[in-house]
């Protein structure tokens, strides 16, 4: 058998190992700390950003609970609300403001789940 060297990796039984472990575990770290920083000038809001996200919820709450299918927002003040219609008026609104507090709440989340705990 002879020395040869293909893209498969065969060969004389020299091939290049890599770098050793701990060096690798050493770039690793590097990587995530360079991926930390992104955020990381977020940490002296970060209980800003967990109070937000309670109000947001509470105000999320409270519009799904004025949508109630049936009652509608008419019902609230006399009306019966027993016919399905198209949302005019208010509903409308509370329906996008529903959609809106939902992604406020979903961004939120997402950057405070991101942002390191201070030391």
């Amino acid at each position: 058998m002879g020395c040869y060297h293909s893209l498969s990796g065969m060969g004389c039984g020299r091939e290049r190992l890599g770098p050793p472990y701990y060096l690798k575990r050493i770039d690793q770290d590097r990587h995530r700390r360079k991926k930390g920083l992104l955020v990381q000038f977020l940490t002296p809001y970060r209980q800003y950003f967990e109070v937000a996200q309670i109000i947001v919820s509470i105000a999320l709450i409270i519009m799904v609970l004025l949508q109630a299918r049936g009652s509608g927002l008419g019902s609230v003040f006399g009306g019966t609300g027993t016919v399905f219609k198209t949302r005019r008026g208010i509903d409308r609104l509370l329906f996008r403001m529903t959609i809106a507090l939902v992604v406020a709440f979903v961004l939120l989340s997402l950057i405070g789940a991101t942002i390191p705990a201070p030391k």
